[in-house]
């Protein structure tokens, strides 16, 4: 991921350094970025902080809170740091306790908020009331490389990796206010549950249904509901359109994916967005702490 971040702010054209733990990986960024990376991790980084600058954190789910709290401790002021921040809601809390008394800003880094198509879906609600949303959590677990992973990172997966999609639906439709969770199965690795399914409604009386099966066919989905169409996110990349008395889904035309096409999908306008300091897209601490709190409801955890 940090790769990913490093081509978008090569193709902005912006000066950066980066840290890396090895000497092998730090001298591989500099020969394909040619920036300056500096080998020994965060704990080792210690360089003089303008107010301008502004820090991303990418490092493996388990160390994104030691890191960012290091950073906060250095004196940065604006810090994007990969989802889900931490993974439980007290690190979370300590990290806007001590953001709020350093006057940090921290957002989390949720970039399915910033694809090309969910852009776009945002002016169509804009002019379209939507009545509710379905969505699919299914995970392809058999794809998912463990060695990779800590022990509890996968143990916490909806947190670490699925909540991405159900942070998109709650960013669009409000975070649910009623929300009956059902679960059952398990897998070696996350044990609290392999399949999940549940209802609601958000507190913009916007009706919510969800299925997800870890260990059955299935893929990440959301499906918009208004009067008169059904808005599908499916692949999550593109968009597509049911129409009312039509059993016909055909991807909407005239949509400008090319951001998405030269770098990791919504990376590029997220990047935009932080660093134009335009925030209201972006999940903050405190709504964070929130969400990983209707997060646990519904992975069982």
């Amino acid at each position: 991921m940090a790769k990913e971040y490093l081509r978008v702010i090569k193709k902005m054209g912006l000066h950066a350094k980066a840290v890396s733990r090895t000497k092998s990986s730090a001298e591989s960024i500099t020969s394909e970025f040619g920036i300056d990376c500096y080998d020994g991790g965060y704990a080792a980084f210690n360089i003089e902080i303008a107010r301008e600058d502004v820090a991303v954190v990418c490092t493996p789910i388990e160390t994104l809170f030691s890191c960012t709290k290091s950073l906060i401790n250095l004196g940065f002021k604006k810090i994007l740091v990969e989802k889900p921040g931490a993974l439980n809601v007290s690190d979370l809390e300590e990290l806007k306790n001590l953001a709020d008394a350093s006057s940090c800003e921290v957002f989390i880094a949720y970039n399915r908020r910033f694809f090309s198509s969910v852009q776009h879906l945002r002016k169509i609600l804009a002019t379209e009331e939507l009545l509710a949303v379905n969505f699919e959590l299914s995970e392809w677990t058999h794809r998912i490389i463990l060695e990779a992973y800590s022990e509890d990172a996968l143990k916490h997966w909806f947190i670490s990796n699925t909540s991405h999609v159900v942070d998109l639906v709650f960013d669009i439709a409000g975070v649910s206010d009623e929300l009956s969770c059902y679960t059952s199965g398990s897998l070696d690795w996350h044990p609290s549950a392999s399949r999940f399914s549940g209802s609601g409604r958000s507190g913009r009386n916007i009706l919510l249904n969800y299925i997800g099966y870890w260990d059955s066919p299935g893929r990440w989905s959301v499906e918009f509901v208004t009067a008169d169409n059904r808005y599908i996110l499916r692949p999550m990349e593109k968009l597509a359109v049911q129409k009312k008395g039509s059993i016909e889904i055909s991807n909407i035309e005239g949509i400008d994916y090319s951001d998405d096409e030269i770098c990791k999908p919504g990376v590029l306008k997220m990047m935009t967005y932080f660093l134009a300091g335009e925030y209201a897209r972006f999940c903050d601490l405190a709504e964070q702490i929130e969400r990983i709190k209707i997060y646990n409801k519904m992975a069982n955890y």
